[in-house]
């Protein structure tokens, strides 16, 4: 058997400055933006937001503030009379508020209100006063300078979407806190298809924008272990992505269906063990269980699968690494996980393993140690180097560890029991453990790459590991 030692850390680390993702506006040789039948004057555009202080229009993303707002507007004018059957009613500008601590916006209806300190790090629609409000002090500057001028507007979608849905009269309580959510992060990905797909007059999705809205969601998450049922939920990090990838590739009539067929909510209480470890496990114990765990349930999915010969860390620090006639230095083995054919194992440096297992949860682990399975798997079934480093290998490894990680949530949910009553299975699934993989694919992914549809390749990555998660392996292609 010729030898092949199969590193496959395809992902590239994400560096460089986040703002220099986002929206680009769309210029005309001079350099002023253009919105097309309004004028090119951003103090004069309707959709200009109202703000209380000079130096708060010096606000880096500020155009991109103004240029969204209008075409958000500009999104539900023109989709909601043939999706809804009515007419949109734009917010007006002088509803529009920017506010931080000592220009509050409006009280939201008669009951208690928040204080200003309370109201920092928020966007929200009003209800009762049809306003639209958001943090322009702490929230808006803190994800503009981590995920770039995309996740500002992103906010304002959702919220727009929130007034969509007022008007549409789905605000009334009959429809879940966390339902209606999910629906405008729907909307939001929908418009964000839209701006893509050439139909904004003045926005473009420049490169690494859909990193930015996936981010910006897990930004967004509700705390690991909320209940659902919660009354002010928004739904996980994984529901919300999952959510804005049906806006996004589906449309605004894949929103509307939410109403009548909501999806299936991923977020998992934690229990009473989780809420002190945080739903982490420390990095020895995580191995000590999910490499026998991940061998079992393999097996059982792929019986013709044989079984690894071993999965063992190494420290590059005092030893090299060799697989059959291949040898690596310390040096150049460090910070490496691969699967080495000639034995059939995994190996990974441990060090640096457990620094991410540490820095980003247990479950960033387990997609790292749970690619390679994969890679195992491709490799087993004949695929040459060339097809397992492909993006289509790369995506089906992705849905493989998607599968992996439902069937832990099939077994959180309903756990098979032994002649005992205890559940066969050691390991499980927690609360924010779907979020941490799915930053992992967004962190050790480019956001300049590009995949054929014209998403990004995290963003594709993410669908396919989100299918295997909802699908099983049925949807991974094996």
């Amino acid at each position: 058997m010729k030898t092949r030692l199969i590193i496959l850390i395809v992902f590239t680390a994400l560096t460089g400055a986040a703002c220099s993702t986002g929206l680009s506006e769309l210029r005309a040789e001079g350099g002023d933006p253009i919105i097309t039948g309004q004028p090119t004057d951003p103090t004069e555009s309707p959709g200009q937001s109202t703000r209380p202080t000079t130096d708060v229009n010096q606000r880096p993303y500020q155009e991109t503030v103004d240029l969204s707002i209008a075409d958000i507007q500009a999104f539900w004018t023109a989709e909601m009379p043939g999706t809804y059957g009515r007419d949109f009613v734009p917010i007006p500008a002088d509803e529009i508020y920017a506010y931080g601590r000592s220009t509050p916006p409006p009280a939201c209806g008669n009951g208690p209100q928040p204080s200003p300190e309370e109201l920092l790090g928020n966007a929200f629609y009003c209800t009762e006063g049809d306003f639209i409000a958001f943090d322009d002090e702490t929230l808006f500057p803190d994800l503009y300078e981590s995920y770039g001028s995309y996740a500002v507007a992103m906010v304002l979608a959702h919220e727009w979407g929130h007034a969509a849905q007022d008007q549409l009269g789905l605000s009334s309580g009959r429809v879940r806190t966390v339902d209606l959510e999910q629906q405008a992060d729907c909307f939001a990905g929908a418009w964000t298809k839209w701006v893509g797909d050439g139909e904004s007059a003045s926005l473009n999705l420049s490169a690494g924008s859909l990193d930015a809205a996936l981010g910006g969601m897990l930004e967004f998450r509700d705390a690991p272990g909320t209940n659902p049922n919660d009354p002010a939920a928004h739904g996980s990090g994984f529901d919300r992505v999952r959510a804005f990838r049906d806006g996004f590739t589906s449309g605004i009539d894949a929103c509307a269906e939410y109403e009548s067929n909501p999806p299936q909510i991923m977020q998992l209480p934690f229990t009473e063990d989780e809420y002190v470890s945080g739903g982490n496990l420390p990095y020895l114990d995580l191995i000590e269980l999910l490499v026998p765990d991940f061998d079992g349930w393999i097996a059982s999915e792929f019986p013709s699968f044989t079984p690894l010969s071993g999965a063992d860390g190494y420290d590059p620090a005092t030893e090299g690494v060799t697989c059959g006639d291949t040898s690596l230095s310390g040096e150049d083995a460090n910070g490496k996980i691969f699967y080495c054919s000639s034995d059939n194992s995994i190996r990974w440096d441990e060090p640096w393993l457990a620094g991410i297992n540490d820095d980003s949860g247990d479950f960033a682990t387990g997609l790292l140690l749970g690619m390679q399975y994969g890679v195992a798997l491709q490799a087993q079934n004949g695929a040459d180097d060339g097809a397992i480093a492909s993006e289509e290998g790369i995506q089906q490894r992705a849905c493989l560890v998607g599968a992996y990680s439902g069937s832990l949530v099939d077994e959180r949910q309903r756990p098979t029991l032994d002649t005992n009553g205890e559940p066969v299975r050691q390991l499980s699934i927690s609360g924010g453990d779907l979020d941490e993989a799915l930053a992992s694919l967004i962190s050790f992914t480019s956001a300049d790459d590009v995949g054929e549809s014209g998403s990004s390749l995290a963003f594709d990555r993410i669908e396919a590991f989100q299918n295997g998660v909802l699908e099983g392996t049925s949807a991974c292609g094996f």
